[in-house]
């Protein structure tokens, strides 16, 4: 990679789209798979990926590069379609490919044919970066769906992740009541630190203890199926279900239609609610990976 290479960015949101008018501050950079209207500063827009893509050192697909493991994801103009496996052939051997949050299988087909391929959501600065604006995401919707103030409401938490932390510290310095509920005894150690109750996953009176909270807001980041028909049983009419957690979530859907808790999906906040400032974190690394590959 040098100064004259070019770059392919296919698909994504708005962070995409920033994204690629920061890159091409530096590298040619082509563009595929968003609207006409979107600022992609001096990027060239391409109706046909593969002028995207043909003659590119490097391609960058979205984070995350695929909803559905078929298709690389394209929010903005959902009509596009370029199929994982089409993009994996036309690609030539020697070719380099950066994708955020890749099916292992995806990037092994890659590197069977010669191609260089990197998941960059593996690295850890982004994903620490990457968590507080999900959690300011996370308390825009609390703002708006819960019928009381932050100040003074009870939250569950499950899980005391990079998310998790990061929301708590966004709740409780506005008041709000949170306990923690997780497995490891670090992470309620850690919970109890920042100024929230920790409630063990593993302690036999969990659901009674659950249920004298009472919570206002229960927000998940856990990304498997820890809710199911016991816990969701005791949740208030009112009771607001966040589930942050990636992939297919921590909520049992069938569960959640039987007890008619209303769970609102939260993927990808950082693109919806701080899109400048997830292309900067996505830039960074994306640039570093670049940078490496230049020596």
């Amino acid at each position: 990679m040098n100064r004259k290479s070019k770059l392919a960015v296919l698909g994504g949101d708005m962070r995409q789209c920033l994204l690629a008018g920061r890159l091409a501050e530096r590298y040619e950079t082509a563009v595929w798979g968003v609207p006409s209207s979107a600022e992609i500063g001096d990027a060239v827009r391409c109706p046909d990926w593969r002028d995207a893509v043909k003659g590119s050192g490097a391609v960058i697909l979205p984070l995350p590069c695929s909803r559905d493991g078929v298709t690389v994801s394209c929010p903005l103009l959902p009509e596009k379609a370029l199929r994982l496996s089409e993009l994996a052939d036309f690609l030539p051997a020697g070719s380099l490919l950066l994708a955020g949050k890749a099916e292992e299988e995806f990037l092994a087909r890659l590197r069977e044919r010669g191609i260089a391929a990197f998941d960059y959501f593996a690295c850890e600065e982004l994903q620490i970066k990457n968590a507080l604006p999900t959690a300011e995401g996370a308390l825009e919707i609390l703002l708006r769906e819960m019928p009381v103030t932050v100040a003074g409401a009870r939250f569950a938490l499950f899980g005391f992740g990079r998310v998790g932390q990061a929301v708590a510290r966004v709740l409780v310095p506005l008041g709000g009541r949170v306990t923690v509920c997780a497995r490891s005894r670090r992470d309620l150690a850690a919970a109890e630190v920042c100024g929230c109750s920790p409630l063990p996953l593993t302690d036999g009176d969990f659901l009674s203890r659950f249920a004298a909270l009472a919570p206002d807001a229960v927000v998940n980041t856990v990304p498997s199926p820890i809710l199911g028909q016991p816990l969701l049983s005791l949740f208030g009419e009112d009771t607001v279900l966040l589930d942050l957690a990636s992939g297919e979530g921590g909520v049992d859907p069938a569960a959640a239609a039987q007890t008619r808790v209303r769970v609102i999906r939260a993927l990808s906040l950082p693109g919806k609610t701080a899109p400048k400032t997830a292309a900067a974190i996505l830039g960074d690394c994306i640039l570093g990976r670049l940078r490496e590959e230049e020596r």
